[in-house]
């Protein structure tokens, strides 16, 4: 009989720590599945910040050897553009880097903190996006209407001057154009979702599983 009693205590104890043991193993799990979905993030950034320090030189390149009004526009343009993307991701990569940290003792609280700073960074990259791509269009359309009003010798920009466009080719031109505005900005979200957004969904993925 007391057998009996020190095996069924044996495993009233032994059931009572697999559930402590499965937690602690998923917990592990989940630890490793948001440091690399952080990891891919903050690897994205880092591309995006070397790709716009290159389109900075590339284009430093051009205004130096192509004597173009255009150019010397699109080169102040991409120019601003690139140090406003390369500060304000370079913060965001510093602040993301820290949070990779392997002695994380609360990882929902941790968790719900690296969601709420990559949904707010991919907010405010959106946001930008939807007022540099309208501002760039207007001021490319803007820089094409003085080359032609003021008859601004641009070698880049001679192809055009054989075009004879009527006016309902040119309105024509212009819905295009509008039309293909509104499908690059769709892109824009698109790209920012392949690039961030996904992962962001990891991060969710991990803190419901964890919840659970």
């Amino acid at each position: 009989m007391e057998l009996d009693e020190f095996g069924a205590l044996f495993n009233a104890r032994f059931e009572e720590g697999r559930p402590e043991k499965s937690a602690q193993e998923l917990t592990k799990h989940l630890r490793g599945r948001s440091r690399t979905a952080l990891e891919k993030i903050i690897r994205n950034m880092l591309w995006e910040v070397i790709t716009a320090i290159a389109s900075i030189l590339v284009m430093l390149v051009l205004v130096t050897r192509l004597d173009s009004y255009a150019i010397r526009w699109l080169t102040g343009i991409i120019s601003v553009i690139s140090i406003i993307q390369i500060v304000a991701f370079g913060w965001q990569y510093w602040q993301l880097r820290q949070m990779i940290r392997p002695d994380v003792t609360d990882l929902r609280t941790h968790l719900q903190h690296q969601i709420q700073v990559v949904e707010r960074f991919i907010r405010m990259y959106i946001s930008y996006c939807l007022w540099v791509v309208p501002i760039c269009f207007f001021l490319g359309a803007y820089i094409g209407y003085t080359v032609a009003a003021q008859r601004i010798h641009d070698p880049l920009l001679l192809p055009l001057d054989s075009l004879a466009l009527s006016k309902p080719a040119v309105l024509i031109l212009l819905a295009i154009l509008i039309a293909g505005l509104a499908g690059f900005l769709y892109l824009v979200k698109a790209y920012i979702q392949w690039l961030y957004g996904r992962h962001l969904d990891q991060l969710k993925t991990c803190l419901t599983e964890l919840d659970d």
